[in-house]
């Protein structure tokens, strides 16, 4: 089916822009780096924080693995996972991002509504039974 292989294309395509993310982030311009010193501490530089980031993150594989592989509980543990990172957001700090990382994690965000899209409202949603 067409559409199966559109939702897995879609995974690898958020999983690429992921790791696009993480790669980015790690080649900040100093400028950047600099500014971001400056910044005040935020949630996610107390040991709390951290431990939420690293348990979203091992959901995250779980989910994405489950979703390639049509497994029933992919589906709520990747909405689960969207949750999560946009309350993560709200519990943030002010960010300073270069445009690539900014345009990334855009993109990521729209193949997570692409995803969302297909495993609740498409044929799709049939193969998680």
């Amino acid at each position: 089916m067409k559409i199966e292989k559109i939702f897995k294309y879609l995974i690898l395509a958020n999983i690429f822009l992921f790791v696009s993310i993480i790669i980015s982030f790690k080649y900040q311009s100093t400028q950047i780096i600099e500014l971001s010193k400056n910044l005040d501490k935020g949630f996610f530089d107390t040991p709390l924080g951290i431990f939420i980031v690293v348990l979203t993150l091992i959901i995250y594989i779980v989910a994405i693995y489950s979703l390639y592989n049509f497994k029933k509980f992919g589906k709520n543990l990747f909405l689960y996972v969207v949750l999560i990172y946009i309350f993560c957001i709200l519990l943030g700090k002010i960010q300073i991002l270069n445009p690539i990382t900014y345009s990334l994690q855009y993109m990521a965000t729209l193949t997570d509504g692409a995803i969302l899209t297909l495993i609740y409202f498409s044929p799709i949603k049939e193969k998680f039974k």
